[in-house]
């Protein structure tokens, strides 16, 4: 395990490594009601103000944008163990099945390898996840810029790293993640 820059660390490390080795059953976009344009959910490349619910065979992760003051930014990326229904606000979130998106449908079936927790400004702001067929980044930020957003971005890997902010970190990764990012 690499440094652990803050104590709040450990807790949104703890479900994505109960993830680990385990195959992807399925995506959830819990969207505000107003975000769940099936031609843009479907995208490559999707925003959202809700949170993303990745789901294991044994565990789900709940992803999203955290309001707090325990990191430099004022926004950060949030991480906890599932079930959604802990986190749904009725009438304020709509589900949007993402599984069949081009992001995700390649790695449906296939085990979890590898994590990495990535940030700038000593805050998490990225969670990259790594599937045989490809990785795929779950960010805050905003349509652009990436990091310190209230929205949660997701992206093909190779398309984060094009666009990633200057100064990322490697916060966190699991043993079998790369030890070099792309752009470091």
């Amino acid at each position: 395990m690499l440094p652990v820059m803050n104590a709040s660390l450990p807790p949104m490390i703890a479900p994505i490594e109960s993830a680990l080795g385990c195959a992807l059953l399925g995506v959830t976009y819990w969207c505000l009601h107003h975000e769940t344009d099936p031609e843009k959910t479907l995208a490559a490349k999707f925003v959202h103000g809700g949170f993303t619910e990745v789901r294991f065979q044994g565990s789900a992760l709940l992803v999203s944008w955290a309001e707090n003051a325990r990191w430099t930014d004022h926004f950060s990326l949030g991480i906890e163990a599932g079930p959604a229904s802990r986190c749904v606000v009725e009438g304020y979130h709509e589900p949007f099945e993402a599984g069949g998106s081009i992001l995700w449908i390649r790695n449906l079936g296939k085990p979890l390898r590898w994590a990495r927790l990535l940030g700038w400004n000593a805050t998490p702001h990225a969670l990259e996840l790594g599937f045989e067929l490809g990785a795929v980044v779950v960010a805050d930020g905003y349509e652009q810029p990436l990091g310190d957003g209230d929205d949660v971005v997701h992206w093909p890997a190779e398309a984060f790293w094009n666009v990633s902010p200057d100064g990322i970190q490697c916060l966190w990764r699991s043993a079998e993640a790369p030890s070099t990012l792309p752009r470091s």
